[in-house]
């Protein structure tokens, strides 16, 4: 005899499944990397918005929770020029490197714009790299309310530093700014975990006498991230900070 299912029962166990993929972990919820960058894009600031997509970069994100941060944010700076231009442009290799076709429509407006030639240099190979007649959604200008993302930025940092580990007695990184010396650093955060060094490409110039950010050193410090520094000059072992990048999973050696 067949038996007709309980109503009540059957409703009843269709909500309880839906209350478990609430509570479920949401499978785009940003890693700490993603929250550091998007906080670095939300700052406002061009030097921090090209941080952010090297950071896109090196870390290989291909994230949309990242992505379409960064376009809004190219989207709205594209015009300004100086800074924001050298800016812009490595947001345009962020996207490229991604290899996602939502950011053909983005990179098109950008290389045809009246642009700095630089971004629109960037935005022409990063669009040849997303392919140019990509189908498929497309980023929209404004889907982003950068307002927004500078809150929920905001206490994603917030956070990212309550998970630093420092060292023994010792201030975390997060102390650190641009400009400050390698040695206050060491003395208010301690000893880095590693260090790694690599010169630039300025250390080929030739009339570059003083020898300033010939070589770069990165900071590695165990669970709470790195910091950057470049060299004032070649005749002096001082060095100053550049960038500091907040991350509580770094392992502190490369």
């Amino acid at each position: 005899m067949l038996i007709k299912p309980n109503r009540t029962f059957v409703t009843t166990c269709f909500a309880a499944f839906l209350m478990l993929l609430t509570l479920a972990p949401s499978a785009s919820a940003a890693s700490s990397r993603e929250d550091f960058i998007l906080y670095q894009m939300s700052r406002g600031d061009a030097a921090e918005l090209r941080a952010a997509a090297r950071g896109t970069i090196a870390g290989h994100v291909k994230s949309t929770t990242v992505l379409d941060p960064l376009a809004e944010t190219m989207l709205q700076n594209a015009a300004k020029g100086g800074e924001w231009a050298d800016a812009v442009a490595w947001g345009a290799r962020a996207l490229g490197e991604s290899r996602n076709s939502r950011y053909a429509n983005v990179l098109s407006e950008l290389s045809s714009k009246k642009t700095d030639k630089k971004i629109r240099k960037y935005a022409k190979k990063a669009l040849k790299q997303v392919g140019k007649n990509a189908s498929g959604d497309q980023y929209q200008s404004g889907t982003v309310n950068l307002a927004s993302l500078k809150r929920s930025a905001d206490q994603g940092y917030q956070r990212l530093v309550k998970n630093l580990k420092p060292v023994d007695g010792k201030e975390t990184i997060a102390i650190a700014t641009a400009g400050m010396s390698q040695s206050q650093v060491m003395a208010r955060c301690g000893p880095p975990s590693s260090t790694s060094a690599y010169i630039t490409g300025k250390s080929f110039i030739p009339f570059n006498f003083k020898g300033g950010d010939s070589v770069r050193t990165m900071l590695l410090y165990q669970g709470q991230g790195y910091l950057v520094v470049s060299n004032s000059s070649a005749y002096t072992s001082n060095a100053n900070v550049i960038e500091v990048v907040i991350d509580p999973d770094e392992p502190g050696y490369r």
